[in-house]
């Protein structure tokens, strides 16, 4: 799954994909591998298989924040920005997710960018950031962020996370 989330960072998202599927292989019963696994083939832009890999996450887990927030980006991509908006206020105003809840953060900000809403989606991946996912190298891959990419806010919150990584890795010796 690690594996997978690595991949999906760096925008390798059929391989991302396929380490996703050998991880549910291993593990079956790992919520956070059925919650994830769709979005590689999302971000890939394999839409119908994205959205059967929803459907199938939102049956097993109907309750579950990181579901609805998928959902929300679906129907941006979908076309339809009221919806995406209303599924993603209900996602980021959940407390009861059984997984990190920045990811469903991650996931109400693309449904924001895609709706029309950069102060919402800026909202959400700000408060991403500061709970566990200070990500911009997914944030920059991520295609539902895209409208977000002129964004005076977003930039700055881009560049504040680049330098904090930049700290990080140069403090640690590690690879860029």
């Amino acid at each position: 799954m690690h594996q997978g989330s690595v991949a999906l960072q760096r925008g390798n998202f059929d391989e991302s994909a396929e380490l996703y599927t050998r991880a549910l292989e291993l593990e079956p019963n790992g919520i956070l591998n059925h919650l994830m696994s769709p979005i590689p083939i999302l971000y890939a832009g394999r839409l119908d298989e994205a959205r059967s890999a929803i459907d199938k996450a939102r049956r097993m887990f109907p309750a579950e924040s990181f579901g609805l927030g998928l959902e929300a980006i679906m129907a941006g991509i979908e076309g339809d920005p009221r919806r995406a908006e209303i599924l993603a206020d209900e996602a980021a105003r959940s407390v009861h997710s059984m997984t990190h809840t920045h990811h469903t953060w991650h996931s109400c900000a693309a449904a924001y960018a895609l709706s029309g809403r950069p102060e919402k989606a800026i909202h959400e991946l700000e408060r991403c950031a500061a709970m566990g996912l200070p990500n911009y190298r997914l944030f920059e891959v991520d295609p539902y962020l895209r409208p977000l990419q002129n964004n005076p806010a977003f930039r700055e919150l881009m560049t504040n996370l680049r330098r904090e990584h930049e700290s990080i890795r140069d403090e640690f010796g590690l690879d860029p």
